[in-house]
């Protein structure tokens, strides 16, 4: 929000999926439809106050294979919301 990003909390990945195997491990289908699910280790409490700070958030890499891509921001410095849109 307003350039900022906010951590709302801290996700441990057990298993990348498809739907039929999440809904299987989770005993449920009501999911997002989506071609990958993700299945935590665990829950975590969420918090939707925590404002990442900006010096933090510059430091933030997206790695695909050998390649480290930088988040994009808006020319008043603040982080561009387009940046974190996609799955990565």
């Amino acid at each position: 929000m307003d350039g900022v990003l906010y951590v709302v909390c801290r996700l441990e990945v057990d298993k990348v999926c498809d739907f039929d195997e999440a809904a299987s491990i989770l005993g449920t289908t009501n999911l997002w439809e989506a071609e990958d699910h993700i299945v935590a280790v665990r829950a975590e409490p969420k918090h939707f106050d925590f404002a990442a700070p900006l010096e933090t958030t510059r430091q933030l890499r997206f790695v695909s294979g050998k390649k480290a891509k930088q988040l994009k921001f808006k020319p008043t410095g603040g982080l561009d919301q387009q940046t974190l849109r996609g799955v990565r």
